[in-house]
């Protein structure tokens, strides 16, 4: 039977997460593993454009594990019911999110987690030295300048933080990259900027001149990086350390470098002790 082109696009981008169906791949079923990226790891990003560059590292895992799937982007509500109900196996999703979700299905499990640059996930929110502003309020009804592509967990933060929607505290002027978002502010065309630890470090080291004109006004904790999820409770054990050996490989491959640096990924590692501990906490912090 013919398949749609956005079907096969789909299956190819996945392969390689799974065993082929022909054999038992996870408890009670013999039917591919399903496999969910949410949407908040690529938020700002067009989906189909996604689902082409992400297209070489299948190739790569399929090539080490001989393997098929079925891949779906989701949003998080779709993916949370989908993984009660056991019709997605495995979800790569933010580290945010992962402890939503540990928090709601105790069988929800790290698998692995990504390599990411120190203060990735932490949310910096900075104005010029001279700025009278002492907290995050002291900006209600500023001008506030964020990049193009505003991390998930940043909108989330300070979400919490301000008790309201970024759109609603703020008037946002949206930029481009990192360097144009702050200078924005330097410029005096925004009264702060919202960036990542990882972001201001590297304008520090770039524009250090620069950089000493600004001060943070606003620093998150540093949040889980993003995870890739299963569950503990009717997952085949042997299937989840194939896939976990391909992924642990897939950066030392020079496509799959390429692709995961798309992603601001520098490939994935085991989850570290007291993970999901740090990730009760964030939960908590950090309500849905």
């Amino acid at each position: 039977m013919l398949i749609s082109r956005r079907r096969w696009l789909l299956s190819i981008m996945a392969t390689g997460i799974v065993l082929p169906a022909s054999r038992r791949l996870w408890a009670g079923t013999r039917v591919p593993v399903k496999v969910a990226l949410l949407e908040s790891v690529f938020v700002g990003q067009d989906r189909d454009k996604v689902v082409e560059q992400i297209k070489p590292f299948a190739e790569i895992i399929k090539k080490d594990t001989q393997s098929d799937a079925i891949f779906d982007v989701m949003s998080f509500e779709q993916a949370e019911k989908e993984f009660k109900a056991g019709t997605v196996q495995l979800v790569i999703l933010t580290g945010l999110e992962f402890a939503w979700m540990h928090a709601a299905v105790p069988e929800a499990k790290a698998l692995l987690v990504a390599s990411i640059d120190a203060g990735a996930t932490r949310t910096v929110v900075v104005t010029k030295q001279e700025d009278a502003a002492k907290e995050l309020k002291d900006l209600l009804g500023a001008t506030v300048a964020v990049p193009d592509k505003m991390p998930f967990i940043s909108q989330q933060c300070l979400k919490t933080a301000l008790g309201q929607p970024l759109e609603k505290a703020f008037k946002l002027a949206m930029s481009g990259n990192v360097d144009e978002t702050i200078e924005e502010v330097l410029d005096g065309k925004a009264r702060a900027a919202v960036i990542t630890g990882a972001g201001m470090d590297v304008f520090k080291e770039r524009k250090p001149g620069r950089f000493k004109k600004l001060k943070p006004l606003y620093e998150s904790v540093d949040f889980p990086p993003t995870t890739v999820m299963y569950n503990d409770k009717n997952t085949d054990k042997e299937a989840l350390a194939k896939f976990k050996d391909a992924l642990l490989k897939s950066y030392d491959k020079p496509e799959g470098a390429r692709v995961l640096t798309l992603y601001k990924l520098k490939g994935f590692e085991v989850v570290p002790d007291g993970f999901e501990k740090k990730a009760e906490v964030i939960a908590k912090a950090f309500p849905r």
